[in-house]
């Protein structure tokens, strides 16, 4: 027999309805907690099943369902919320650690706000010596293997409700609504749910305010409402009021349009306090039968935003790269700063410069040409930092120069830094050997999740006496942004003014060291990141500000986030728009436009419906994206062309002329380095010769077609590393090369006489890279190529025939942009369409995100254009194979996804579906398209294998994996009415069986389906 648990509950008074209500929407009223032993040992399993019965009910003898919320066990672990099911629930418990040790397994019981107002009206009126009772009936059990039922402890005893609905109540944060207080006079006869934003204002002391149209919508969930509703702006001497005719509201919404802007002018002329106004609303509800009514009101607050700032600095902070654009903020006059350029001086072969993409005999050439882009990745390492090494003076002392921990831990204090970063790692030839201390892909990982990141040897961190070796990853990112700000962008802005004399820069330069000047920043990021990533690009945003101008008068609102995506999107609709003209622009049809934006480390999909590029024109019909992108089709291409000299190393004819160091099994950091710089430059090669070529297309045709080779330096002969030798090469007099071809695959290598030095090349044809080897690169190519744009097509053709729009510069790669146009043309039968047959070319790709971003902040500075869509809510199903690992872990396998809620949701309708499930399940958010029945079982075995490769899932799991049957239920398949609606907290979902009592899930509040996790 397993060691028997020791069971610790505490309970609390339920919280009077006072004071603010939790987010989640529930009130706690109490805490399971189960310790076992640590010298305990079961061998026989390392799970149990812990079931808790408790029933919760009223003096009335009505029963009152509670929630279940379970802790996390591991940093890593997300918590799921409330989960309500009843008056039963069961949760299974990872008792056993990696260690062997027994761990903690917490449950928070509470009961959802809904449930307690609605008992609380029915007891109305409340009186001291009339209180609610609830009595609570709790026992634990520990199934055993045999599924019989343990009772570990019973309990029982009763509680006090306390609070009356004539207090204020303050609603914060509750599904992304603004502050405010609503004040209940008396018992409401039905729900009656209300949604109001605060009114955004522009502030200007020459004109009167200016705010967009503020609208209040208004929803009877359970019978018709007749309400007189009326407005009043208070904050002078009397207020200013405003009386909508009487009406009669559903559960339809019913949308009152208040005349905020008139409201704002009246209140200037009357000398308000702009500072510090408040909107109150009143109502008067009664029922049909009533003739009394109902009186409450609440009050929302009046948000100034200052005048836009006279210049903006837009950084697109990439997985693989950063862009900066500065400018003036009313107009499109800016200056893109050369960071790649300016970097080229320190590091000659970084990945964004020109004579890493040159050949040799063109390198020098291409380093007089401008970069834009600046590496993304960040070096720590104190014995190699960028400014100590190669421009010592800029640290003011030259005591801060040194090497080693304490002179670095000098000059975090001098700079006011965290770490001590480099940016970027300064040597592309030697990241090599500091690969340990480097941070590569910051972007992506921050979009993951990761709080933290490990870095071999440890690196110094301010504040702490030893080096660490496990780095905060915001800390790091907002000391890249002060870094990028004071130091990096400056100095390439000196560059740039030294080369181009541009009388911008000179502009630029006065106005950022004037402290009358207002400077603003815009920061790029992905589509669907959660608030904690957003705060984390806006303190950014801010620390760029402060490094930039050289002080700390950086504000909150002086940093405007703008989604990559919509970025992309707003560019490409400018070029189709003027590429296209209609004549007459007021009379364009609306159409659809599918932007993918295919970067290095993410994958976004966004379908828009607009007559006009202006983003205030637009509606987002449908967002998504993936974690996958350039990188991880990078780290598959080259797979393939390790396999290529792996297989040039097997050949006899080869061996006897090149000596090819390298092996797939055990790739040195340097092999790896070196392919990959090659690569880049390689394939920067082949893009420029394709867009350049003047075809009509961007096909990469075969070598023997007369097409371009893909050329990758892999050794020089006289000395330095190589990856393959040619000495045993002899050149026939008179000739420059020779060649020697490659058994069984589309490449050759060649060596060559290039300057008066023997070079070996490694050329390969695009058969390297066709479909067919069941590979890692087949199924990201599948996944990019094919069944991410068939699907925005598909979901997207309800709304009209789409235009598809492709940015992003992992899209220059040739077989991926030519597998997205076929894709496009297999689709002929929705109507859809590329906007143009050639990608747009490397900085336009880049420039599209920058200058799209400046074009939206300038046109829709307040709005949140992401927040209009929610990504569909689904059950999916799984089945359990333990030889198989699964697409959500081991031994878990999605085998079936079945809609519940889908855009059409956000109406506010109830819903009612049936399923039926026979097997475990969780409820998640889903990539639109996902539960799609035709092909659902090959998509999901492709995303199983797109899951193996990057650990990405194209869903979010909003519960925990639930067990088949529950608790109480019949064994087999069981068929669940599923009904939905939506109160203040959020989307709530009810299963009903037929067997009582129904299981409630949620609130789920709005949301897009992006990332892990």
């Amino acid at each position: 027999m397993p060691p028997r648990p020791v069971i610790q509950s505490s309970w609390h008074d339920i919280l009077a309805l006072t004071g603010e209500i939790p987010a989640d929407g529930y009130l706690q009223i109490g805490t399971i907690q189960l310790d076992l032993p640590e010298a305990a040992a079961i061998e026989h399993r390392a799970r149990a099943d812990f079931v808790g019965r408790m029933e919760l009910s009223t003096s009335a003898g009505d029963r009152l369902p509670f929630g279940v919320r379970r802790h996390c066990l591991d940093d890593d672990e997300k918590d799921r919320g409330w989960l309500t099911a009843g008056n039963e629930f069961a949760e299974p418990l990872e008792l056993l650690t990696q260690e062997g040790r027994w761990r903690t397994n917490r449950f928070d019981i509470g009961v959802a706000y809904h449930h307690l107002r609605r008992l609380m009206r029915a007891a109305m009126p409340f009186a001291s010596d009339r209180p609610l009772t609830l009595r609570r009936v709790v026992q634990l059990f520990l199934k055993q293997d045999q599924g019989s039922l343990d009772l570990l402890e019973e309990a029982s005893d009763e509680i006090e409700l306390s609070g009356e609905l004539n207090d204020s109540i303050s609603f914060s944060g509750l599904c992304g609504m603004t502050p405010r207080r609503l004040t209940v006079t008396a018992a409401t006869p039905q729900d009656l749910n209300f949604s109001f934003p605060s009114i955004r204002a522009r502030l200007d002391p020459r004109r009167p305010p200016v705010t967009e149209t503020v609208e209040l919508v208004v929803e009877a969930l359970e019978q018709e409402l007749e309400i007189d509703l009326s407005v009043a702006l208070l904050g002078g001497p009397r207020p200013l009021s405003h009386v909508f005719a009487p009406s009669i509201v559903g559960a339809e919404r019913k949308s009152f349009t208040i005349p905020a802007t008139q409201l704002l002018e009246q209140a200037r002329k009357a000398k308000f306090a702009m500072e510090g106004l408040t909107l109150r609303v009143t109502a008067a509800v009664r029922t049909p039968a009533e003739l009394a009514p109902v009186e409450f009101s609440f009050e929302g607050g009046v948000i100034f935003e200052s005048e836009p700032a006279k210049w903006l600095a837009c950084i697109d902070f990439g997985t693989s790269s950063t862009a900066l654009w500065i400018g003036t903020g009313t107009q499109a006059v800016g200056h893109p700063v050369g960071l790649g350029t300016w970097l080229s001086r320190i590091d000659r072969y970084h990945p964004e410069s020109f004579v890493a993409g040159a050949s040799d005999g063109a390198a020098e050439g291409g380093a007089s040409r401008r970069a834009f882009l600046l590496p993304s990745h960040i070096g720590l390492s104190s014995d190699f930092n960028l400014r100590a090494d190669f421009d010592p003076l800029s640290l003011g002392d030259l005591a801060l120069a040194y090497p080693g921990p304490e002179a670095a831990l000098r000059r975090l204090e001098a700079l006011d830094r965290n770490y001590d970063i480099s940016v970027p790692f300064p040597s592309t030839v030697q990241m090599a050997d500091y690969i340990g201390t480097i941070i590569t892909q910051p972007k992506r990982k921050m979009v993951l999740r990761a709080a933290h990141v490990a870095v071999e040897g440890g690196v110094v961190e301010r504040g702490q006496p030893q080096p660490v070796q496990l780095v905060d990853l915001a800390k790091v990112i907002q000391d890249y942004f002060h870094e990028l700000g004071s130091y990096t962008a400056p100095n390439a802005l000196s560059h740039d003014a030294t080369l181009l004399g541009s009388p911008i820069i000179r502009d630029i330069e006065r106005a950022r060291l004037d402290p009358s000047v207002r400077f603003g920043a815009v920061v790029t990021h992905p589509c669907g990141i959660d608030e904690a990533r957003r705060q984390i690009y806006r303190a950014a945003g801010q620390r760029f500000l402060q490094g930039f101008c050289g002080t700390a008068r950086a504000r909150a609102d002086d940093v405007i986030l703008i989604p990559e995506a919509l970025a992309a999107a707003r560019y490409g609709i400018e070029e189709i728009f003027q590429e296209e003209p209609s004549g007459d622009q007021k009379a364009r049809a609306r159409e659809t436009f599918i932007t993918l934006d295919i970067g290095a480390g993410t994958y976004d999909v966004t379908a828009i419906e607009t007559d006009s590029p202006n983003a205030n024109r637009w509606r987002v019909a449908s967002h998504f994206g993936l974690t996958v992108g350039g990188a991880d089709l990078d780290a598959a291409l080259g797979k393939r062309i390790v396999s290529v000299l792996q297989r040039a190393r097997s050949s006899r004819a080869i061996a006897e002329a090149f000596d090819v160091r390298i092996d797939a099994a055990r790739l040195e950091p340097r092999h790896r380095q070196w392919l990959d710089l090659e690569f880049q430059g390689a394939k920067a090669r082949l893009t420029a010769h394709l867009l350049e070529a003047g075809a009509s297309s961007y096909a990469w045709q075969d070598i023997k077609d007369g097409g371009p080779a893909l050329e990758l330096v892999v050794g020089r002969m006289g000395g330095g590393f190589s990856v393959v030798s040619g000495e045993g090469v002899v050149l026939p007099r008179g000739t420059t090369e020779t060649e020697k071809p490659i058994p069984g695959c589309d490449a050759k290598l060649v060596c060559a006489r290039i300057a008066g030095r023997l070079v070996v090349k490694l050329c390969l044809g695009p058969g390297v890279f066709a479909h067919g080897q069941a590979d890692d690169l087949d199924v990201l190519m599948e996944v990019m190529g094919s069944e991410l744009p068939s699907t925005a097509i598909k979901n997207a053709s309800v709304h009209g025939k789409p235009i598809i729009v492709v940015t992003g510069r992992a899209a220059l790669w040739p077989p991926l942009y030519q597998r997205i146009e076929q894709t496009v043309a297999e689709h002929g039968s929705f109507g859809a369409r590329m906007s143009r047959r050639r990608p747009f070319k490397p900085d336009q790709m880049k420039h599209a995100v920058v200058l799209g971003a400046i074009t939206l902040a300038r046109e829709a500075p307040g709005r949140n254009l992401e927040a209009q869509v929610e990504n569909p809510i689904a059950l999916i199903n799984f089945k359990i194979d333990l030889q198989t690992s699964g697409v959500s872990g081991a031994g878990r396998i999605a085998r079936k996804v079945m809609l519940l809620i889908d855009d059409s949701h956000a109406t506010g309708k109830a819903t009612d579906r049936s399923i039926v499930i026979d097997g475990p399940f969780v409820i998640a958010r889903i990539m639109p398209g996902l539960e799609r029945e035709e092909g659902q079982a090959r998509r999901l075995a492709l995303f199983q294998q797109l899951y193996a490769i990057t650990r990405v899932r194209p869903f979010v799991e909003l519960t925990h994996e639930l067990a088949h049957p529950l608790p109480g239920r019949r064994d087999g398949p069981v068929e669940w009415k599923v009904s939905s609606y939506r109160d203040v907290s959020g989307l709530r979902l009810t299963f009903d069986c037929g067997i009582p009592p129904p299981i409630e899930f949620g609130p789920f509040g709005g949301g897009r389906m992006y990332v892990p996790d």
